[in-house]
């Protein structure tokens, strides 16, 4: 579009930007809009309509963009990004990688780090739960009042692992601490060896940091970060540096085919074994479940990335592979079948199959001739790929868009032409009115099940639903 245009510039890579190798599967362009979500009138030169070519690395299993914006586009994109908070709206997908954190916390007073929470309300969720050693990682860190009076969240405004103070300590301080006892202990030439104390020792810092301040966590938790993080060995690296050993790191990230052109990686259960296992990590769960929009691994540290001397000079371990290799995941087994289904998904231009898209405008061909309106409910991605996907006849269907979000009335979402629509409140928009036919654009049968409450409660009806789950 005319007004971002200036802003969004390109890059290609020929070979993958993790390991090196130039043996990689190519897949289907693919088109989507920079925001996730409608943005101000104001902010329209901060979206666009881009195209992107996504390909799976053949060794380490990683998707990349072959062709995709460059991380300057990002960059300032991303300072201008505008992000939703859970406690407004979809607040029950977030509900198993809650329970997922939850589960592996032994007492009340577990040491608990999340990393890109936002508004924190993974934090808030065990806060008001009893949980009192709880701390918050963003660099657009949002949260309410209430938690922080309560002294329950400690929120860092920043990047990780940089300006998370524990790693900080560990790293840019010399500093280690003791496995059992989490006693700080001086780094001398980076030898910790020989170094002992009693369990339950009082130290304090010559910063003036207590123990409670600058121990390792018991658990880390970082929700679908990891596909914007542009050095991600360094990243995992960072999250290994802060958990104590035999600590646990709960990772999200979205389904494989649910790319979008902000991401840097698309990420398949093979990619995350090949990284994690070179951090110090071991994948020790992977659970994938058609009722949240992410899929969760959960991660074991059995070595530190830092002070371990076997796991520190193993330089695959370290850094990543900048060898062609054909052989694939450096000698490692991985699921053939989890990569012949991203080799497929990758064929694919959309989350929305060319046979969904027939069947849908098969069903919006009898109201397009009647002259019903087309509303859909949810302004986010699948809403783009439901609009992508119409044919000339379904597209000259009248359109109305809404959402949950009273604050977004009159915002704008960008349609596959360019073209933009206004955004209403459903409540207002919806409310004592029956719908001829009405497609949910949401992807969660979490998300799914927030709407149709909010349908009854405004008591509007339809002669005919279609969800996102009809069209994948």
């Amino acid at each position: 579009m005319a007004q971002s245009s200036q802003y969004i510039t390109f890059v290609n890579n020929h070979s993958c930007p993790l390991c090196g190798s130039r043996d990689y599967v190519v897949g289907a362009e693919r088109r989507e809009i920079l925001q996730s979500v409608p943005v101000k009138p104001e902010e329209l030169d901060t979206q666009a309509v881009v195209s992107f070519t996504p390909a799976l690395c053949n060794n380490c299993q990683l998707s990349f963009n072959e062709t995709g914006i460059s991380d300057e586009t990002r960059s300032w994109i991303w300072g201008r990004y505008r992000f939703y908070k859970a406690s407004s709206m979809g607040g029950a997908n977030y509900q198993p990688y809650i329970d997922e954190v939850r589960k592996r916390l032994d007492s009340k007073s577990a040491r608990v780090l999340e990393v890109g929470g936002y508004d924190g309300y993974l934090l808030r969720t065990l806060s008001n739960e009893g949980y009192t050693s709880l701390t918050l990682i963003d660099p657009a860190v949002v949260t309410d009042g209430i938690d922080q009076c309560r002294n329950r969240v400690t929120t860092v405004k920043g990047f990780f692992p940089e300006d998370e103070p524990v790693y900080r300590m560990r790293v840019e301080r010399g500093r280690s601490y003791c496995c059992e006892s989490k006693c700080p202990s001086v780094l001398e030439n980076g030898d910790i060896h020989g170094h002992s104390c009693e369990p339950g020792n009082s130290h304090t810092m010559a910063e003036g940091l207590s123990l409670d301040t600058v121990g390792l966590y018991d658990v880390v938790a970082c929700k679908e970060v990891l596909s914007v993080v542009p050095d991600i060995m360094h990243f995992v690296k960072g999250l290994n540096a802060v958990l104590r050993m035999g600590g646990t790191l709960v990772l999200t990230t979205p389904p494989f085919n649910s790319m979008h052109a902000m991401q840097i990686w698309h990420f398949n259960a093979n990619a995350i074994d090949w990284i994690v296992s070179r951090c110090g990590f071991e994948l020790t769960e992977h659970r994938v479940t058609s009722q949240v929009t992410y899929e969760i691994y959960v991660l074991t540290k059995i070595a530190d990335v830092l002070y371990d001397a076997e796991v520190h000079d193993a330089a695959d371990l370290i850094k990543p592979q900048r060898s062609e290799n054909s052989g694939g995941y450096e000698g490692k087994v991985f699921s053939r079948h989890i990569q012949k289904q991203c080799i497929e998904q990758l064929a694919q231009s959309s989350t929305v199959s060319a046979s969904a898209a027939a069947m849908l405008n098969e069903k919006l061909r009898t109201h397009a001739e009647l002259g019903h309106t087309l509303v859909i409910y949810g302004t986010g991605l699948q809403t783009f790929n439901i609009l992508s996907c119409l044919d000339k006849t379904s597209a000259s269907m009248e359109l109305l868009l809404v959402n949950s979000l009273k604050d977004d009335e009159g915002s704008l979402f960008m349609l596959p032409d360019g073209s933009v629509k206004e955004v209403h409140w459903a409540v207002s928009a919806l409310k004592d009115r029956h719908i001829p036919v009405l497609i949910l654009g949401v992807l969660s049968p979490r998300f799914m099940e927030e709407i149709t409450a909010v349908l009854h409660e405004i008591n509007c009806t339809c002669d005919e639903l279609i969800s996102m789950q009809d069209l994948i």
